[in-house]
């Protein structure tokens, strides 16, 4: 029965083609743009290279301070002392990692234009999911002994400008003067991660580095953590372990400083402090986008309905339910819905390619506009993405054709069958 009402569709599609093309076309666009937000949102929220364990982390990276009686005010990271301390006493964490707030030149190194650098401790390598294509990051051993024999990861296009071969471990790049050993070469980072994008990494006890923030009070620095909770479930745990040893610490400043740490989670942290009405205001725009455009499909189905009573009145007369008839209509609807959604994913993945320098930037208060923000294949083919692509389909399925139907059906098979005299 069901092949029979596919092959019904499939009849009526080539029928008439105007309405086939309308259809399919309004459930394109509309797929089209749910799935351009969707891979927006996705790529700021979900699990990408190499940030794979987002749902488990909690970001320190700026404390709100008010000291010198008022004098000085803004917002910076950590002190050395403060990092060391919430290494040593906050548990329930898989892994920890530092990296440095400090301002850098982007040309450091004179052989390429440009370079984007990142200053991080050797727990980088083991809290992100970086894929080394040849050798590994460097160990504490090494940032340890960083000053006399500088070390340095570098990403696979670098490797290739500066070497014409990614396998680069063992060469040595010149950065500011300072001959640095490659330890590692990583595939590519998009600039769509900030929080790992670089071009090359160097520990943060390189030379490069232009010091810590010095002030009245060890609290304040130029460094940033990122905590990876051993479960979902420790992460309130882990938040209230960097608060209590925060708090104990702004109680050692001097009498009359304010400090209030921002200690988020990804995606407090990607959304900003209204995260519950951020939230809200993203659903409210998917929902949105999808009840516009279904209703008008809504509106085409019903037309189409009205054409066909006298057939329904036949289908009645010989017996077919209203349960029949509803499961008929949205076999048929199903099938423009496919066409179009997958015409639609299609065109959202083509969107998202061509306009990736700046589609990703889209909803960022802060942008660097030279940051190569590649949108890969694997941000927009991933089981999440083509997941929500067959929910919409079904959505799009049931409310476009659901009301209209069980309008139409309300007619007895007399009414039906004498609609047009």
């Amino acid at each position: 029965m069901i092949k029979t009402y596919f092959k019904q569709a499939w009849a009526m599609m080539l029928h008439n083609k105007l309405f086939s093309s309308m259809y399919i076309l309004g459930t394109a666009v509309t797929i089209a743009l749910v799935m351009v937000l969707f891979i927006i949102f996705y790529i700021k929220l979900g699990a990408v290279y190499p940030e794979y364990n987002r749902d488990r982390m909690v970001y320190l990276e700026n404390i709100q301070f008010n000291i010198n009686n008022g004098n000085n005010s803004g917002g910076t990271g950590l002190s050395y002392e403060a990092v060391s301390r919430l290494l040593q006493q906050v548990h329930n964490c898989e892994q920890m990692a530092v990296t440095s707030l400090d301002t850098y030149s982007k040309d450091m190194i004179e052989e390429v234009k440009r370079s984007d650098p990142m200053f991080t401790c050797h727990k980088f390598w083991e809290l992100y999911d970086f894929e080394f294509l040849y050798g590994k990051g460097y160990t504490k051993e090494q940032v340890n002994n960083n000053r006399a024999v500088p070390v340095v990861v570098i990403c696979e296009s670098l490797a290739r400008k500066l070497f014409a071969t990614a396998d680069a471990v063992g060469r040595v790049v010149r950065i500011k003067d300072i001959e640095h050993k490659v330890v590692g070469v990583v595939k590519d980072v998009s600039g769509s991660t900030p929080n790992v994008y670089a071009e090359y990494w160097v520990p943060a006890n390189t030379p490069l580095a232009r010091g810590q923030r010095r002030g009245g009070e060890n609290l304040l620095g130029n460094y940033k953590m990122v905590f990876l909770a051993s479960d979902r479930s420790k992460i309130a745990d882990v938040k209230k372990q960097i608060s209590e040893v925060l708090t104990r610490m702004m109680s050692e400043q001097p009498e009359g400083n304010r400090y209030e740490p921002m200690i988020q989670t990804h995606a407090q942290y990607v959304l900003g402090d209204k995260y519950d009405e951020n939230i809200g205001n993203i659903i409210l725009i998917f929902a949105t986008l999808l009840f516009i455009p279904a209703l008008n499909l809504c509106g085409m189905i019903a037309s189409r309905m009205n054409s066909r009573l006298e057939e329904v009145g036949v289908r009645k007369a010989f017996g077919a339910t209203n349960r029949q008839l509803v499961f008929q209509v949205l076999c048929e609807n199903l099938l423009f819905t496919v066409i179009g959604a997958l015409l639609g994913f299609i065109l959202s993945c083509l969107f998202a390619k061509l306009s990736q320098e700046w589609i990703v930037t889209l909803l960022d208060s802060y942008v660097d506009n030279e940051a190569p923000t590649a949108v890969s294949m694997e941000m927009m083919l991933n089981p999440t993405m083509l997941s929500v692509t067959i929910l919409l389909v079904f959505v799009l399925n049931i409310v476009s054709a659901l009301i209209p139907t069980l309008y139409s059906l309300r007619h007895s098979i007399t009414v039906s069958l004498n609609i047009k005299k």
